[in-house]
């Protein structure tokens, strides 16, 4: 007797994470092999007697340089690319070293965007107006202050044909940009109050944008905190202060230190105070000889105006002279010495700018 074979609608999804590198680097590389029946079955199971269609294969490679793309989520969202631009299908998978070598998706034929998010809340896409089209889903806005610096969001998207030839590669970026101080120190030399070290110090944002979208292309800053200066109220919003803030403990002096924080914003285009949208700051602040001062590092005179998701501006900073009495008041060009390097989010080398 001839065994009765149903047909299932759901492809399966090969997965297997393929470190590229040691161990100690955030550089992983996650293969999906998705599989697209043709013709679509009407059913998830037929009652009649009949052949399953052939199966067309290609694979879909997932790639970050961001950090955490092997644990946390991912959510991949498949749209119909045709005239209204409908959900096809969406999985959600709790990502880790025992991530399942097998999932289901449902998908159907033709030309298709697929969108991959991680460490999306899933609160946030359990309403299907936000997700139920390419459209809709693509004005979805993620805010900062919800953000985890260990699992920063990243998103990627392609456009891929059931039964191509070859596969598609989803880079994943994350949505921020990190704002990395690597060194800092106190070089009073020649100054009357050579060899006064700076204490209490701490450095922080201002101006900084905490919103964006979920495709920032046009580098959006549609919302900001610590205008014009630290605020309590806006830090008190955040669910990890330290992604805006950071206490440098002990002496800054002569010698310099290494610190290596990270503080964190979205894309911004920065302007000219008054011109729409603020200047970014990164202020540096201590007490020198029992008085405060103040250095805040215009960023925006190091990266060409812009501040970009996925990147690193890393920065040696020397102070040279006393600074300022408040955050925002540009300092003469001889108070300190910034070298800023512009990298890819977690590599080593880049671009160098010195101001």
């Amino acid at each position: 007797m001839n065994q009765k074979k149903g047909r299932s609608r759901f492809p399966k999804i090969a997965a297997g994470i393929l470190p590229d590198y040691p161990s100690f680097t955030f550089t992983t590389k996650i293969t999906f092999t998705i599989t697209f029946l043709f013709p679509l079955a009407t059913a998830f199971f037929s009652c009649t007697k009949q052949d399953s269609p052939t199966p067309e294969e290609f694979t879909i490679n997932i790639e970050s340089k961001s950090a955490a793309v092997n644990s946390g989520s991912l959510d991949i969202f498949v749209y119909n690319l045709d005239n209204l631009r409908r959900l096809d299908s969406h999985s959600r998978q709790e990502l880790g070293w025992n991530f399942p070598q097998t999932l289901d998706i449902g998908s159907r034929s033709g030309r298709k965007k697929i969108v991959a998010l991680t460490n999306w809340p899933e609160e946030e896409l359990k309403e299907w107006s936000k997700i139920n089209s390419l459209d809709n889903i693509s004005k979805i806005t993620s805010y900062l202050a919800t953000e985890n610096p260990a699992s920063p969001r990243m998103t990627g998207n392609a456009t891929v044909s059931a039964g191509a030839a070859s596969g598609a590669v989803i880079s994943m970026q994350a949505l921020a940009a990190k704002i990395k101080i690597a060194t800092v120190c106190c070089d009073f030399s020649g100054k009357a109050y050579d060899g006064l070290p700076m204490q209490n110090a701490r450095v922080y944002l201002t101006n900084v944008c905490v919103s964006t979208s979920i495709f920032p292309d046009d580098i959006p800053g549609t919302a900001f905190v610590n205008i014009g200066g630290y605020s309590q109220g806006d830090m008190e919003a955040f669910g990890a202060p330290d992604m805006l803030e950071r206490n440098i403990y002990g002496d800054i002096g002569k010698t310099p230190r290494t610190v290596d924080i990270a503080l964190y914003s979205y894309p911004a285009q920065l302007q000219e105070e008054g011109a729409g949208r603020p200047q970014t700051k990164l202020v540096l602040e201590g007490d020198i000889g029992g008085r405060r001062y103040y250095y805040p590092v215009r960023l925006g005179d190091y990266t060409g105006g812009v501040i970009r998701r996925d990147m690193t501006y890393q920065i040696d900073l020397r102070i040279t002279k006393l600074g300022g009495d408040d955050p925002e008041t540009p300092l003469s060009p001889d108070t300190f010495e910034a070298t800023v390097k512009v990298l890819p989010w977690d590599e080593t080398a880049g671009q160098t700018i010195n101001y």
